[in-house]
């Protein structure tokens, strides 16, 4: 039985379909209203959860992101257009960038693994996130 389970769960995670299972979504795409340089989000996370966001910037800008949760603790990581990472949260809630390349960069809001295994462990958060 644990094998069978074992491998409906593989090929769920490989086809896509255990999107649901884990709560994961797409990525939201950030857009900024006419003349802000800043957009505001808010969301809900739950143990080892995250959440995607995906915003376009160019070479040489800077990019601020803020995460505050009034719940628990929480974390982002900023990932460059090639994957790698920009910015990993240390924990302040806030960091800024001088972007080294143009296109999609991908922030991800995570509760620390420390919370993330609690039971019953959920943040709702407020997202900023800057580009000038």
């Amino acid at each position: 039985m644990k094998a069978i389970a074992a491998l409906f769960l593989s090929f769920a995670l490989l086809t896509g379909t255990g999107e649901a299972v884990w709560g994961q979504g797409k990525p939201e795409r950030i857009s900024f209203a006419r003349g802000k340089d800043y957009a505001m989000l808010e969301g809900k996370i739950t143990g080892y959860q995250y959440r995607d966001y995906v915003v376009r910037a160019n070479k040489g800008q800077i990019m601020t992101v803020e995460v505050h949760s009034s719940n628990e603790s929480i974390s982002f990581v900023v990932m460059k257009p090639d994957g790698g990472n920009l910015i990993e949260n240390d924990g302040t809630g806030k960091a800024s960038e001088t972007l080294p390349a143009s296109g999609d960069y991908n922030i991800r809001v995570l509760l620390p693994r420390s919370a993330a295994r609690r039971k019953g462990a959920a943040a709702t958060y407020m997202l900023k996130v800057g580009i000038r």
